[in-house]
């Protein structure tokens, strides 16, 4: 996919390397809070970078359209892919390509960062934000301040767990039903090889 729906959206972006139930939770939230909008889920490519090492990039968009094959508001984009490997500030040029009403749905952790990021005064004048708080951490008076259009919101049903975690655990030949999502299930193998060579 390489252009973004004109209906209401809301971005997520992540490395969902792998994906967890605490990112499905996120989607969940998203979907019953926005009935009217498309979430519109951003892998971030393999290539950057200042990336992790990363799963394929092609596995993590497979894993996350079984996730939510059934999830017809659920679009899972390709759109990162396609940028060249040495762009820095990803979202900042993507600005040109988003719908005029575009959400991007960060995490309370990133949005304490947002300084760090590049052209970071553009990108909070031009995007709106909504803003996941979980694990008791909130974003301080003075980073909120920082967004033109922010949007913060504190649901209980957003899980805890972490794809950190998820790694280890598959590195570890644990059981993983706790936080890898029903629908991958039966990818636990194919899903361990990337994590434990």
């Amino acid at each position: 996919m390489h252009s973004f729906p004109k209906t209401p959206s809301i971005f997520f972006g992540g490395a969902f390397n792998p994906p967890t139930r605490s990112h499905e939770s996120v989607v969940q939230h998203l979907l019953k809070t926005y009935p009217t909008h498309k979430i519109v889920l951003l892998p971030s490519a393999s290539d950057n970078p200042e990336a992790k090492t990363l799963a394929p990039f092609d596995e993590r968009v497979r894993w996350l359209k079984l996730m939510f094959k059934d999830e017809h508001r659920v679009i899972v984009s390709d759109y990162m892919s396609h940028m060249p490997s040495h762009t820095k500030g990803r979202l900042y040029h993507m600005l040109h390509a988003l719908p005029e009403d575009a959400t991007f749905c960060i995490g309370s952790d990133q949005a304490t960062n947002i300084t760090t990021w590049y052209e970071w005064q553009t990108v909070v004048s031009k995007v709106k934000f909504l803003v996941i708080e979980r694990n008791g951490n909130s974003i301080p008076e003075e980073i909120a301040a920082l967004f033109g259009n922010l949007i913060i919101s504190t649901p209980d049903s957003i899980l805890k767990d972490s794809s950190t975690e998820l790694r280890a655990l598959l590195r570890a030949n644990q059981d993983v039903s706790h936080i890898l999502p029903k629908q991958l299930a039966g990818e636990v193998e194919s899903i361990r090889v990337h994590f434990t060579s």
